[in-house]
């Protein structure tokens, strides 16, 4: 796990920033959607590790590490089951502020975070937080909650739209034994939820969702 990470660079299109935020953490962690993402901007153009890795959901975020940068099953099993080594995560997000700024042309920081709306999926809560550039251009982050550790974001129900190729071509590809047993059982866990999300958050079109629902059927079939 030397090599360096690259971010997602379909992520740079998120056009989302941290801009404040109506609430502070508590012990049950953030409670409004919109300060998560804003603490989550906040971090990225900080560094601030200890809370990015309290505002972002760890198990989405190392299926989307492993696979953006073509990391073999046991690599990504290994992610996912020991966790993210902190300078491979710093790294990672090191990098994903840099690309972005490159690609904007402008910081995270100069980015705001808009409203949010509140639904369910499979029984999930989660919430579509609208970010707008300074040119006013709108996207989504799709936030998860967890009743004990509050909202958090998810990067594959966020970056699903551009990402449902390399997730599927990963799952269909992967291998038998215990590292694509271990790969398969977070797709159980984190790709199908997320997937409900992006579908249940109304924000992407027919084609997502017809490509999106058979990469589910799938998922739920390899567990039968």
């Amino acid at each position: 796990m030397s090599r360096r990470l690259r971010p997602v660079l379909v992520a740079v299109a998120l056009l989302a920033a941290a801009c404040g935020g109506d609430t502070t953490p508590t012990t049950t962690g953030i409670q409004i959607p919109t300060q998560a993402v804003a603490d989550w901007l906040d971090a990225v153009e900080a560094l601030d590790m200890p809370t990015l890795s309290s505002v972002v959901v760890d198990g989405s975020l190392a299926v989307v590490m492993g696979i953006e940068n073509d990391l073999p099953p046991e690599q990504i099993a290994a992610l996912l089951d020991g966790g993210v080594p902190a300078d491979v995560e710093e790294a990672y997000w090191r990098s994903f502020r840099e690309e972005f700024a490159a690609f904007a042309g402008r910081p995270i920081s100069t980015l705001a975070v808009g409203d949010a709306e509140e639904f369910e999926a499979e029984g999930v809560s989660y919430a579509a937080v609208e970010v707008v550039g300074t040119g006013g251009a709108s996207s989504v982050v799709i936030v998860r909650r967890d009743p004990a550790s509050g909202w958090a974001v998810d990067p594959v129900a966020t970056l699903a739209p551009g990402f449902i190729g390399p997730l599927r071509r990963e799952f269909e590809n992967l291998p038998g034994g215990e590292a694509g047993e271990s790969v398969t059982a977070a797709y159980r866990a984190f790709v199908s939820p997320s997937l409900w999300a992006a579908l249940g958050s109304g924000a992407f079109d027919d084609r997502f969702a017809r490509e999106a629902l058979s990469l589910i059927e799938e998922i739920d079939a390899s567990g039968a």
